[in-house]
């Protein structure tokens, strides 16, 4: 016999001819009411059959669209929240090391407390902070390095200070007319404020959410230039001190 599908077929062709080929048993039937009730009951039952398969694949339809979209719009939702938290951390992080140093000099000011990008070719990446302040006697510029974990960044933080060590050393020493001549030098050099603290001791400062004695003991125990120590305490305020000193 065969299959449903193929019954029905044939049967609705069949409907449409006076003389019909029997497609259940391939005889020569006539155009008799039994034989056109019976397919037409049989062609009714299909279609039922057709119009709930079509309902449900249209539902599942439905459904795959709704999931291809939510899970597009998930992923770009924990993309984009994840960008936008990881930037508040680092933020957030980069203020408190400010603030903390700010605090521990006297008449400290904290210039700027978020990353700073160099816009000219002679910079290299960036500079977390700015604070101003006098430090043992001196009047003094910090720059500023922020980590999240700077035992695990160590280097790469010491590496980044040093570069605005050098930008900073080589804007001060540019001319009005070397300064003027390319505006992303210039930009630098006005976000920095070197003309106003050119004079001043520049002093360095590390700090993170995590930054363990072991490293600083053994990471920045031979720093040449005086240097600021800033970790979070158990509380997450940020305190910064003089740098253990290594035994």
């Amino acid at each position: 016999m065969l299959p449903l599908y193929l019954r029905v077929r044939f049967g609705f062709a069949a409907m449409e001819k006076a003389n019909m080929l029997d497609v259940f048993g391939e005889q020569d039937v006539a155009n008799s009411r039994r034989t056109n009730q019976s397919l037409m009951a049989l062609a009714l039952e299909q279609r039922r059959a057709n119009d709930l398969v079509e309902k449900r694949l249209k539902e599942q339809d439905a459904k795959k669209d709704n999931y291809e979209q939510l899970r597009h719009m998930q992923g770009y939702r924990d993309t984009d929240d994840t960008d936008d938290t990881d930037d508040t951390d680092d933020h957030l992080i980069e203020e408190g090391v400010a603030r903390a140093v700010a605090e521990l000099l006297e008449d400290g000011q904290v210039i700027f407390d978020t990353r700073y990008t160099y816009q000219s070719t002679v910079g290299v990446g960036d500079l977390d902070g700015l604070v101003v302040g006098c430090h043992d006697g001196r009047d003094v510029v910090v720059l500023v390095e922020a980590k999240r974990n700077m035992d695990t960044h160590a280097r790469k933080a010491r590496s980044q200070l040093f570069a605005s060590v050098q930008t900073w050393e080589w804007l001060k020493e540019l001319s009005a007319e070397e300064r003027e001549s390319d505006e992303t030098v210039l930009a630098d050099y006005q976000a920095l404020h070197v003309a106003d603290y050119c004079e001043r001791a520049v002093v360095l400062a590390f700090g993170g959410s995590k930054f363990s004695e072991s490293v600083v003991k053994k990471k920045f125990h031979n720093l040449k230039m005086p240097w600021i120590y800033v970790v979070a305490n158990s509380a997450g305020t940020f305190k910064a001190q003089t740098p253990p000193q290594v035994r």
